[in-house]
C-alpha cells in the first residue's frame, strides 16, 4: 500500500482530499494499509492529482501483488524493491 501514499506529496495533503483527519492517515500509513472503505475516494482524489490509481490496483495491492505499476505514479512497487 506503500505506492498509494507516495501518490500524494504529503500524508496532510493526502488526508485534506480524502476529508479525513491528518492523524487518520497517518494511522493507516503506520500500519501499511487502507481501509477498504476509502477506495471510492482514493481513487477519486488521485484522479484529481492526475494519477491513475484503479480499483484493480487497490485489489491487487491487498492481495500482495508485488507488480502494481499506477501509471503517472513517481514510485511503484517493484522500484521499491532496487
Amino acid at each position: 500500500m506503500q505506492i498509494v501514499f507516495e501518490l500524494w506529496p504529503s500524508v496532510a495533503q493526502m488526508a485534506r482530499d480524502l476529508g479525513e483527519k491528518d492523524v487518520t492517515v497517518r494511522a493507516w500509513k503506520a500500519r501499511g494499509s487502507i481501509p477498504a472503505g476509502q477506495d471510492v475516494k482514493l481513487v477519486k482524489a488521485a484522479s484529481e492529482l492526475g494519477k491513475a490509481l484503479t480499483y484493480e490496483h487497490l485489489a491487487r495491492l491487498r492481495a500482495g501483488d508485488s507488480d502494481v505499476v499506477i501509471p503517472n505514479a513517481d514510485c511503484n512497487v517493484t522500484d521499491q524493491k532496487k
